[in-house]
């Protein structure tokens, strides 16, 4: 899967908090804590899809790298 298709995959916020599971903790907790639970958590999602494409590119580096010794 593709670093675009990752980020096609973080849920919008309107989309959470329209679930029902969402609404129940805005209830509980109140709206601005659980917007700040979502942004956390969709902030940390975003930073693993762009470290996998770090770590993708370093391992690209180094089969190029020991292709050229092998060469």
């Amino acid at each position: 899967m593709n670093e675009k298709t990752w980020y096609r995959r973080i849920p919008k916020t309107d989309v959470l908090l329209a679930d029902e599971r969402i609404q129940n903790m805005i209830k509980k907790q109140g709206k601005a804590v659980v917007m700040d639970a979502i942004h956390m958590e969709l902030a940390e999602f975003r930073r693993l899809v762009k470290e996998k494409k770090e770590e993708i590119k370093r391992q690209k580096q180094r089969i190029k790298k020991n292709l050229n010794k092998i060469l």
